[in-house]
């Protein structure tokens, strides 16, 4: 049980599961992503983008603290 945080922390999300984090559709995050509004995802050869959850964490907690 130890391990969870580290794994939580550096999972990979692909777009459609960064959507479902945000309320979004799989289309507003690709425009997202090209507006550069989201952090940068991580290239994987021969699975494509994706996400550090961790980052996405940390972004949100960013805007949130704008507030």
């Amino acid at each position: 049980m130890q391990n969870q945080p580290h794994e939580a922390s550096s999972t990979l999300l692909r777009a459609a599961e960064v959507a479902a984090l945000l309320g979004a559709t799989e289309a507003q995050v690709r425009n997202m992503r090209a507006r550069a509004q989201l952090p940068p995802p991580v290239k994987i050869p021969g699975l494509g983008l994706r996400w550090l959850r961790a980052d996405l964490d940390q972004w949100l907690a960013q805007l949130a603290s704008r507030r």
